[in-house]
């Protein structure tokens, strides 16, 4: 439907231009995240530009560090969750029209602040059918999920890993009952079953669960 393409239009950086030859391609240029994705990094005495990656939203010790100099982005906890709703609505969106992600990880994931928070995802060249994902699977470090499943099921249990990171600000910790008092402080305790089931089943519905509640 029309909320559909929206969303698919506006939350990916498809590529542009592909760059190689016939039997290889080395690289893709994509458009620029919109201007609300940047934030400034003082870390010693250099200042940046960078994308707000979920990296920086997923890690509260992170800020703590004696070099880094800038606070770390303020969101409400009505923001986190608007963010992990639209995170789980993008994904989702991508399933229903038969693609999967496949590297799904705080990195590739990017925060567009506003009075409604919503993502903005790179590295879309990863996103494609089912079968093909499954055939080049990327694995990224502290991201782990049960190798039996399919690389649908695999979206769903690693987008639940990067909501419950994103709501308890633990960034290498995963879905699990006994930890769900995380989620306290984010006002997001009534989340918990369905990222946890999300997590340990990759199923779809339990991931939708997550955005309904």
């Amino acid at each position: 439907g029309q909320w559909g393409r929206s969303i698919l239009v506006s939350r990916f950086a498809w590529p542009i231009e592909s760059f190689g030859d016939s039997n290889s391609v080395t690289g893709f240029s994509m458009q620029r995240a919109p201007e609300e994705c940047w934030f400034e990094l003082a870390v010693l005495k250099r200042t940046s530009t960078r994308l707000l990656g979920l990296q920086y939203l997923t890690d509260a010790e992170y800020w703590q560090a004696p070099a880094v100099k800038s606070p770390q982005p303020h969101l409400l906890e009505s923001q986190r969750r608007e963010l992990a709703i639209d995170i789980v609505e993008s994904v989702s969106t991508l399933h229903r029209n038969n693609l999967v992600y496949g590297d799904i990880s705080s990195k590739n994931f990017c925060a567009r602040l506003g009075a409604t928070p919503s993502v903005f995802i790179v590295d879309a060249d990863s996103i494609g059918l089912p079968i093909e994902v499954e055939s080049n699977l990327q694995m990224t470090p502290d991201w782990d999920v049960s190798r039996s499943f399919n690389a649908t099921q695999r979206d769903c249990a690693l987008t639940a890993v990067l909501v419950w990171r994103l709501l308890s600000q633990e960034a290498r910790s995963y879905p699990a009952v006994e930890d769900s008092t995380v989620l306290d402080s984010a006002g997001a305790t009534d989340l918990a079953p369905w990222i946890i089931d999300a997590y340990g089943t990759g199923d779809t519905h339990a991931l939708l669960g997550i955005a309904h509640q």
